[in-house]
This record gives C-alpha cells, sequence and structure tokens, in this order.
C-alpha cells in the first residue's frame, strides 16, 4: 500500500522469487537481485558488499540476509488491504498515493454489519427468554390434560348418579349428600386455566387473556398480527404464555387500563449482566402502576426457578472487560460465560485477556465483536489471530502484548491515521519492531524487549526512531533479569544514545537505569 514495496535500486516491485526484499543491517530494505549484482561488481574491484544507499558494511551473504515479510506480503497485496472511501471499492496503490480516505476492511465491514449483529443479538436474547417458558408450558399443558380427562371420567360417573336422583331412580340408601360433596371436588380439580381464566378473540389477529382472583380481573392484551384469524395452536401457545408472564407479575389490574406486556418485552431483549430477573406480585397482589412497586410474587405454576449465580465477569458501564484471572475471581470461563460474552450488546472500550492460547477461537471472536470500539487491549500467551486483528482497531491508543504461543508474525504496513500512543510488546525481534514501523506515526511511549546486542538491531532502531517523530520515552526489557547486569545496560544505553537523537528518554526497566538523551 505505499512506496516500500518497490526496490530502491531497480524500481521493481519485491516478489518472492527474484526481488525477494532483504534486510540489511544498516534499516534499508534492498531486493535480492539488486544485492547480488552489487555484490557481483564490488567482487570484480576488490571491495566488500555494502550498501548500495549508506555504504554501510554488509558481513553475510545477500541471501542468508533475514527476508521482510511485512513488505513481501504488501507486495503480493494480500496483507492489511483497505477499503476506498472515495472509489467505494478495495483500495489499491493509486488510491493512497492520491491522498483518498482510506479506512481498515475490518473496520468498514463492521459498520456495515453492525445493526444485523444488533438485531440478531436481539432475537437470539428473545428465544434464550422464549424457548425455556415454551417448554415448562409444553410440561404444564401435559399436566393439565391428565388431570382434565380424570376429572371427566369422574364427572361423567356423577352426572349419572345426580341424574338417577333427580329422575327418581336412585335406589334405597342412596348416599345424596356424599354425590353433591364429590361435585364439588369433581369442580376444584378442573385446570386453574379452566376455573379462574379468560382467554378470547377480540378481533381478528387481537386476543385478550384474563386472569380473576380475590375479586380482581388482572387483564393483557396480545397483538397477534391484524388482518388475519389466529390459529389455535398460536392460541393455545400464547394463552400459557400470557398465564406464566402474569405469575411474574406482568399483568395489570384491568380498570388500570394498562398490561406490562410492553415491559416483558423489554426485558426478554435484555442478555448479559444487564439481564432483569423477573420478579412481580401474583395476582392478587396490588400494583402501583407500571413504575410503582411490585411485591415478591408467589411461585409459578410450576414452582420457583432456583437463583442463578452471579456471572464472575462483567462488562463495566465504561466499557471494561477484564478476562484475567483475577478479573473473573480465578475460575476458567466456562461454555455458558464465553457465550454470555460474545452476545451481550454491551460494547467493549478496554480488553484485558492473560490465557488467550487456552481458547483462541475465543479470544478472537470477542476482539472481532468489539474491534471497531477497543482503546486500550492487553493480551498475554498471544496466537497469531490475534495479531491480524490489529489493522481493524481504528480507535486503539494503549497496546499490550506479552508472550506468544506458536509462530507469529504480524504483517502490517503503516497504519494512517492510527491513534497509537503507548506500545508495550514482548515479543520476537521482528514481531516488535513490524509493529513499531505500523504505528510509527503516532507513537511516543514504547517498552520492547532486545535480547542481543548486535550492531544490526541497534541500527534498527535508529532507523525507527527516524520514523517516529512524536517519541519520547523508550525502555528496554529482558526475559531472564538474572543475565542482566549494570554493566550491559550502560552497554546498552551508551550504543543506543549514540544512534539516536536527543530529546528522547531512554531507560532500562530491570536495573533501573535511567539516562535521559
Amino acid at each position: 500500500m505505499n512506496s516500500s514495496s518497490e526496490c530502491g535500486l531497480c524500481y521493481n516491485r519485491y516478489d518472492d522469487t527474484v526481488r525477494i526484499p532483504k534486510n540489511l543491517s544498516c534499516g534499508h530494505v534492498k531486493c535480492l537481485e539488486c544485492l547480488n549484482r552489487t555484490k557481483l561488481t564490488q567482487r570484480q574491484m576488490n571491495r566488500p558488499l555494502k550498501c548500495p544507499e549508506c555504504a554501510v558494511l554488509i558481513l553475510v551473504e545477500p541471501v542468508d540476509l533475514t527476508t521482510n515479510y511485512t513488505i513481501l506480503q504488501e507486495a503480493s497485496g494480500v496483507a492489511n488491504q483497505f477499503h476506498c472511501d472515495r472509489c467505494n471499492k478495495v483500495a489499491d496503490w493509486e488510491c493512497e498515493k492520491n491522498g483518498h480516505s482510506l479506512r481498515g476492511l475490518w473496520a468498514h465491514r463492521a459498520l456495515q454489519t453492525e445493526s444485523s449483529r444488533k438485531a440478531v443479538d436481539a432475537w437470539s436474547a428473545v428465544l434464550e427468554k422464549v424457548v425455556p417458558k415454551v417448554l415448562q408450558m409444553k410440561d404444564i399443558a401435559e399436566e393439565q390434560l391428565q388431570e382434565t380427562l380424570v376429572s371427566q371420567s369422574k364427572a361423567n360417573q356423577l352426572t349419572q348418579r345426580l341424574s338417577a336422583f333427580i329422575n327418581g331412580r336412585a335406589g334405597p340408601g342412596a348416599d345424596q349428600e356424599g354425590a353433591m360433596r364429590d361435585a364439588g371436588e369433581c369442580s376444584l380439580r378442573l385446570p386453574p386455566l379452566q376455573r379462574g381464566a379468560k382467554f378470547m378473540e377480540l378481533d381478528k389477529g387481537s386476543v385478550r387473556f384474563e386472569v380473576q382472583d380475590g375479586g380482581e380481573i388482572w387483564a393483557a392484551n396480545l397483538d397477534m398480527g391484524s388482518g388475519s384469524t389466529v390459529k389455535p395452536e398460536v392460541l393455545s401457545v400464547a394463552q400459557f404464555l400470557m398465564f406464566l408472564l402474569c405469575k411474574e407479575g406482568y399483568m395489570q389490574k384491568q380498570e388500570q387500563g394498562q398490561n406490562h406486556l410492553s415491559r416483558a418485552v423489554k426485558d426478554l431483549k435484555l442478555t448479559g449482566d444487564k439481564a432483569p430477573k423477573p420478579k412481580g406480585p401474583s395476582p392478587a397482589v396490588n400494583v402501583q402502576g407500571q413504575q410503582g412497586q411490585q411485591g415478591q410474587g408467589q411461585q409459578g405454576p410450576r414452582g420457583r426457578q432456583p437463583a442463578q449465580p452471579a456471572p464472575a465477569w462483567t462488562i463495566t458501564d465504561d466499557g471494561v472487560l477484564d478476562l484475567s484471572p483475577s478479573g473473573v475471581g480465578g475460575a476458567p470461563l466456562g461454555p455458558q460465560d464465553k457465550a454470555a460474552i460474545l452476545k451481550s450488546t454491551k460494547l467493549v472500550t478496554h480488553l484485558i485477556a492473560h490465557k488467550c492460547n487456552e481458547d483462541p477461537d475465543f479470544y478472537t471472536n470477542v476482539i472481532v465483536k468489539h474491534a471497531p470500539y477497543i482503546e486500550k487491549l492487553e493480551l498475554r500467551q498471544v496466537h497469531q489471530s490475534h495479531l491480524h486483528m490489529l489493522g481493524s482497531m481504528r480507535m486503539l491508543t494503549d497496546l499490550k502484548l506479552l508472550n506468544y504461543v506458536g509462530k507469529v508474525s504480524v504483517g502490517m504496513s503503516a497504519q494512517p491515521g492510527c491513534v497509537l500512543r503507548s506500545l508495550f510488546v514482548k515479543l520476537p525481534t521482528n514481531v516488535q519492531f513490524d509493529l513499531w514501523e505500523a504505528y510509527a506515526s503516532s507513537l511516543s511511549n514504547i517498552v520492547m524487549r532486545i535480547e542481543v546486542s548486535s550492531l544490526g538491531i541497534h541500527t534498527r532502531v535508529r532507523a525507527m526512531v527516524a520514523k517516529t517523530p512524536n517519541l519520547r520515552t523508550l525502555v528496554l526489557s529482558r526475559y531472564n533479569s538474572a543475565e542482566h547486569t549494570p554493566e550491559e545496560c550502560a552497554k546498552q544505553l551508551g550504543l543506543i544514545s549514540s544512534l539516536i537523537h536527543n530529546g528522547i528518554k531512554v531507560s532500562c526497566s530491570i536495573c533501573a537505569a535511567n539516562t535521559p538523551l
């Protein structure tokens, strides 16, 4: 996506066969073909191989120099594609050359799919709430069907006995009082929905549900879609659902002229740590309006369900999601917790995760979901898939990457319009420099690991400092502090101080040496 995809000597585009981009110790990059040609010319003149641009000595064969895979991928058009807002297409080098407005494809696609994702999340939340209720209604219906069949059989027997009394066909000694008691018992055995509830179709597409208890009537209307008669199976399901809503306190007294079904639907759409647990009165308890106080309610038709434990994770009001061991109470996240995190509608602006290697796909999905909004990111045990997401985080200001699993690489070109200020990275050396180069235009604070004191590493630091106009502090670190001595630290800082310009504060994180340059 920039001019670095072409060799500065032959002006041909880099490729993976002949013009392979090679890193020189001075920080320049030249293609293998030009280096071989330069080597041949210098050998004929009995001169050592030097950088064609700055004449720094090259001590190894050109073919043994490290390959710059970032530039190679960039030249092949594979990595870090952008969307051109002006041309409304995937950007090419002409778009960047002409100064068009570019945006990462991840961010562009995230904006396009945001509304669809919210709709899917809302419907998923509704289904999660409704499906258990439907299954519960099925159990209630089966129980009431069995009870109705038993009551019907007994009612038929009582009908025959009472008819015999009325018609004078009862034999001597017949127990009339016993028959009447049996009849009263039979009426009490009728299912609750047949005794105390009225469910009727007001007009096409609209139904009404009423429950009478203690002289009070509780009611709610439900619009099933105007213009067509409600199907019997829909009425049956809606009847039980509304009965359960009544038991959960979502009904309202008839004389108050309101119902709570709108609030019920709102509650069904909430998920994650903000989903309220329905607590409401039984039909016999007064309700003081939709915003009034409500009682605790009685048990539903199937009894009160056991309270669910509070999730260990939480997304704070300012968008912090801490999935580190301390953030989730030390216990690993279970499948239900992970599913709830991915379905939560709250936006995450600060993500912390320390064991990304245990479930790389889950953490990748979390990053993808919130990439356009993340401002601070801290990852440990980093996986390759997590690094691929960095290019889509256009709001990222603070990045911390510690430790890695397997082979990792960045494959990022310069990020136009990036806002990253602080980079704390302890990864392989090439990956560290690739990240530095990608965000060089905005970085002001860098903490990185330097394990060796070779001239090649430090001259590359000089080249990167020249590309980082806002750099103010550079902190050097190592994995093994036991191998680090004050003498080695002084050597490191002294070498770097001779290579970079004034105004940058360089320090060592291990021995606390602090030398302003």
